[in-house]
């Protein structure tokens, strides 16, 4: 375990300065031992990363497969926070794989664990994200309504992610208008939440025959009866 926790490690660090031959290597090196142990979140962990090299590298299938079954490992030993964070990965590289429908979709299931477990900053990311889903299908409302809920929660909790999106609406308010800025900045405050599932429930309608979409709602099904 603790070789394989080392070698997680080492791929943690190469990543960070970019090392992506050298991660995925360090990655691939802990997963048979994380196996062999039978350690399971750390062979989901891994598995997380690896899925995330290969988006980067431009391998979308193979990436599903490996963000897929460390999902159904969180669901497997019933890890909440990882069920949340590996649909939160999917999510991303439905965006990236322009399936924005599909990326709202996914950041909605990954919200739904995240405030079942009050995290807090997972849900933030998981609003930042889903707003960029929502602008890419040209819901602008939708959008803004998202980045204001993310905004609001890391704001709440010191997080600096909330500077990025202030930005954004600095720009918002520069296009619309002070008096115009005004109008919206008062109806997000009271009907974010409203406008934002305005957004999802059209996503449900238009991925109502996503067999990828399909599938993680029966496992999340399986997750609730256990």
């Amino acid at each position: 375990l603790g070789e394989a926790n080392v070698l997680k490690a080492l791929g943690d660090l190469k990543l960070r300065v970019a090392d992506l031959a050298g991660a995925r290597e360090s990655y691939e090196a802990a997963l048979p031992i994380f196996r062999k142990i039978e350690a399971r979140l750390g062979e989901a962990n891994v598995l997380q990363m690896i899925g995330n090299l290969l988006l980067a590298e431009e391998q979308p299938d193979e990436a599903t497969k490996h963000l897929l079954a460390a999902l159904n490992i969180h669901i497997e030993i019933r890890n909440l926070l990882g069920v949340g964070a590996a649909l939160g990965y999917l999510a991303r590289l439905a965006n990236a794989t322009e399936k924005h429908a599909r990326a709202t979709m996914l950041c909605e299931f990954s919200l739904a664990l995240f405030r079942a477990i009050d995290d807090r900053y997972g849900q933030a990311l998981i609003l930042d994200s889903q707003a960029q889903a929502f602008l890419a299908q040209g819901l602008m409302e939708q959008a803004l309504a998202s980045w204001h809920l993310a905004r609001e929660i890391f704001r709440q909790i010191g997080a600096p992610n909330a500077e990025r999106l202030d930005a954004i609406f600095g720009q918002v308010e520069a296009q619309a208008g002070a008096e115009e800025f005004a109008q919206l900045t008062a109806a997000l405050q009271s009907q974010a939440e409203t406008l934002r599932l305005a957004g999802i429930a059209e996503a449900n309608q238009t991925t109502a025959d996503d067999e990828l979409l399909n599938e993680i709602r029966q496992q999340l099904r399986r997750l609730e009866n256990q």
